[in-house]
């Protein structure tokens, strides 16, 4: 093996282990931030006909993030399709809201603290499952 093609072959080895070891940590960082928040569900109210329900979530993404409260409604015969309609910051056990239904297609949401709302579904389109109202505390 002459001298060019020996520099070569070690320069191209040399450039692949070292891609390698930057590149698997660079790849690696963004799978390990996204580990996965934990949900899990606090309470279950169903809608006068029983066939929706609204869903009040614990989100825990980790200890350097706070809880989230999520309000989704979705159909008793299929609970993967979900609207998320609001979504809260703090455990739903020490924030403010009240959900209720008013009728077989309408949700209500109401007396939450305008600076715990993270977000809200703010349309009714016509895929959605129910329509909603979201109003915050009057202060």
């Amino acid at each position: 093996m002459g001298p060019t093609l020996k520099f070569l072959w070690h320069g191209g080895a040399a450039i692949f282990w070292l891609g390698l070891l930057i590149g698997i940590p660079v790849l690696l960082l963004p799978l390990l931030m996204m580990s996965g928040c934990e949900t899990t569900e606090h309470e279950i109210i169903p809608s006068p006909n029983k066939e929706s329900e609204a869903a009040v979530l614990i989100v825990n993404c980790g200890a350097t993030t706070n809880w989230e409260t999520q309000v989704v409604v979705r159909d008793k015969s299929n609970i993967d399709n979900h609207n998320v309609l609001i979504r809260l910051d703090g455990h739903p056990e020490t924030t403010e809201f009240n959900v209720r239904w008013r009728a077989d297609n309408t949700i209500e949401i109401t007396e939450f603290k305008f600076e715990d709302l993270l977000s809200f579904h703010s349309r009714n389109l016509n895929g959605d499952i129910t329509r909603s109202i979201i109003r915050p505390k009057v202060n």
